[in-house]
């Protein structure tokens, strides 16, 4: 079973505990989330944690967390954290095209 999941466009301080409230119960049950990340216009720290969180969960659980149509801010901030390679993208091109 898979969800969509579509991500605020700032993911900061204010948007983590509210992204992981709406990930906790589907990432516990081992469903495959597919994060909706078009929307991003800002990812700081606490947002990627969240994301991390969520898939380190979802996965310990069977399942598995993907990007789906990611923002360029948000792929750039996957890549400035090291990060891009946690995450299976819809679309791996972008990853190719931003760097």
């Amino acid at each position: 079973m898979s969800s969509i999941v579509i991500l605020p466009n700032s993911l900061d301080l204010a948007a983590a505990p509210v992204l992981w409230a709406q990930m906790r119960d589907r990432a516990q049950a081992g469903e495959t989330l597919i994060c909706d990340g078009a929307g991003v216009e800002r990812a700081l720290s606490p947002g990627l944690q969240s994301l991390v969180f969520a898939a380190q969960t979802v996965r310990a659980a069977g399942g598995d967390l993907l990007i789906e149509t990611p923002s360029a801010a948000l792929v750039n901030a996957l890549r400035q954290a090291g990060l891009a390679v946690l995450f299976p993208l819809a679309h791996p091109d972008l990853l190719a095209a931003e760097g």
